[in-house]
This record gives C-alpha cells, sequence and structure tokens, in this order.
C-alpha cells in the first residue's frame, strides 16, 4: 500500500531520472539506436550477396537471382509489420538472440537442401533454399530493426513523414550496403577464406553473435561442427576428403577448386575413362582426356571461347537472323 517511506523513494527515483536525463545522454542514446539499426541492416545488406553467391554453383547465377529480391522484400515486410507479435511470440529468447542462431543454422541448411536440387529444379531450388535461410534471417533482421526504431525522436518532424521515415530510411539503406557490398565482392571474392562462399556466411554469422551475445549460443555448437567438419562446400581437408569419398562412388575425383570472380571454379577427373573437365559455378567449361594426349600441352579452353566470339562478330553479305545464327 501507500506509505510515507515508498512515497519518498519514488520522488528520490524520479528526482535521480531527471538528473541523468540531459541532453547529452539523449543524444547518446539516439545515436545508439541508429548505430545498432545501421549494423544490423549492413549484416543483412551483405547476407544478401553471400546468399546468391552460395547457390550460384549449385543452380547458377540467374537462377539464384530469380526469386532472390521478391523473397528478400517480402521477408523485410513481414518483419517489419509483425515485430510486436515476434517480440511476444520468441519470449523470453527474443528476436535480438535469436538471429545469430539462425545465421550459424544458414550453411546447415544450405547443405542438406542442395541434396534435394535435382528434384527442385533451378525454377524452385534456389525460391525453396533462400525461403528456409535467408528469409527468416530478413524477418528477424527487419523485427529488430523496427524494434530499435521505437525508441527514435522524430517529434520534430510532422508526423506523416515521422512514421514513414523509419521504414523508408531502413529500406534505403539496406539497398545502399547491398549494392556496395556486391561491388567489392566482385573484385575480392576468393582472395582470403572469409571471401569465399561459406567463409562470408561463417563471418557473418559471427558479427551476429558479436551483435547479441547469449548463452543460447551454446545451441549452434553442432552447426559449427558440421560446416567446419562435413558441410562439402567448404574448402577444408576433412571436407574434402568426404566429398571425394562421395563423388568415388560414381568414379569421380576432385583434383582442385579455387573460389574466384569468375565463379565457383573446379577440376575433377573420372577415374575410369580419365576425362578431366573444368566447371565454373554449375557450367561445364571443357575436358580433355588425359590418357589420350600423353604428356602433351593442351590449348586452353578460353582460346575456343575466344575463336567462337570471333566467328560471331564476322560481317557476312547477307546477315543471318541470331535465332539461326551458330558459331561452331
Amino acid at each position: 500500500g501507500f506509505t510515507p517511506e515508498r512515497f519518498e523513494r519514488e520522488l528520490k527515483d524520479l528526482a535521480a531520472k531527471a538528473k541523468s536525463d540531459t541532453r547529452g545522454n539523449r543524444l547518446l542514446g539516439q545515436a545508439t539506436l541508429y548505430v545498432k539499426a545501421a549494423a544490423l541492416l549492413t549484416l543483412l545488406g551483405i547476407y544478401s550477396n553471400a546468399s546468391q553467391l552460395a547457390l550460384s554453383p549449385v543452380y547458377g547465377s540467374v537462377p539464384a537471382a530469380g526469386w532472390h529480391s521478391k523473397a528478400l522484400m517480402a521477408g523485410c515486410f513481414v518483419g517489419w509489420a509483425g515485430n510486436l507479435a515476434l517480440r511476444q511470440l520468441l519470449r523470453p529468447l527474443g528476436t535480438a538472440r535469436l538471429l545469430p542462431l539462425v545465421a550459424l543454422y544458414v550453411p546447415v541448411m544450405q547443405c542438406f537442401l542442395y541434396s534435394f536440387s535435382e528434384a527442385l529444379g533451378a525454377s524452385w531450388g534456389p525460391l525453396v533454399t533462400e525461403g528456409v535461410t535467408l528469409v527468416p534471417l530478413a524477418i528477424l533482421t527487419a523485427a529488430c530493426v523496427a524494434d530499435e526504431l521505437e525508441g527514435a525522436d522524430l517529434s520534430s518532424l510532422p508526423k506523416g513523414l515521422g512514421e514513414a521515415v523509419p521504414g523508408i530510411g531502413s529500406w534505403a539503406t539496406f539497398k545502399l550496403v547491398e549494392h556496395v557490398a556486391e561491388k567489392m565482392l566482385q573484385r575480392h571474392v576468393g582472395t582470403v577464406f572469409w571471401y569465399t562462399r561459406m567463409g562470408l556466411e561463417m563471418l557473418l554469422a559471427g558479427c551476429y553473435a558479436v551483435f547479441a551475445p547469449s548463452r543460447w549460443l551454446a545451441l549452434a555448437i553442432p552447426a559449427l561442427v558440421h560446416t567446419a567438419m562435413f558441410n562439402p562446400h567448404v574448402a577444408t581437408p576433412a571436407a574434402t576428403a568426404l566429398l571425394n569419398s562421395t563423388l568415388a562412388a560414381d568414379h569421380w575425383l576432385l583434383l582442385d577448386r579455387r573460389e574466384s570472380v569468375t565463379g565457383y571454379v573446379s577440376v575433377v577427373e573420372n577415374t575410369q575413362s580419365r576425362m578431366r573437365v573444368m566447371r565454373a559455378d554449375h557450367s561445364l567449361l571443357g575436358g580433355d582426356w588425359v590418357d589420350w594426349r600423353g604428356n602433351q600441352v593442351t590449348e586452353p579452353i578460353y582460346a575456343v571461347f575466344v575463336n567462337l566470339e570471333a566467328i560471331r562478330l564476322v560481317e557476312r553479305e547477307r546477315p543471318v537472323a541470331d535465332s539461326r545464327a551458330k558459331a561452331l
């Protein structure tokens, strides 16, 4: 009930709060909100590119981009509009604490779903894969950003504008980061482990964990072990040995693989026919019969591409329609 002691204590609490509520503290609090929101949007913008890069060796870069923007937009909309519902639903874990768990399990889910790539096909495969991996990450990120920006002080703006600025500003920030990250990755992909497909996803998951550390991260230990030891898309000795043991059933052997600006390049050889082929992402660039040529050095496949393009550029007296033109 009401007592003089309680009344005095409440007055002291109000006085302490008023004393600490200075202009500097308010500005610092507002700046912290915007920095946290910008950090989350930056991570999602980079992850958007990492997701497409991870899909391209399996489905190709064009199919990987087919549903990407629409799925990402839908995820962000659901997260932004449903942040209050998610906050209530995910208690006591919380939206922010769930983010790193989802990010750490993304490589595991990708590895699992790639085994169904033939059944899903190039049309549905990327959509289903990102629907289970990137879209939940977008939903949680948008919900966290909305939670953070609820405390933003926009009282100086007109009411209608103040309600629209957080959403429009967040989407513009995300698209800007996504574009800049795409240009940077095109120049540096494959230079170090953290610029590879799986390396980048693990780096971003670590950043999410730093943003929202908690004891719940212990649940991600199985995902880390799987990615480090059993994910064939990670170029570790253990994963490569596991991949070759699987390929051996079909008489193939992985000789080497690299990630570069031209895509995920791999060289494999058939152990029976001694046919050696090179792949870039999901495309077959060319092959070579190793036993037939002996010790001779064969002409690189890139020279063939140059010749084919040169033939296409030859001017003819009677031009051939593109639908009927053949370079071979």
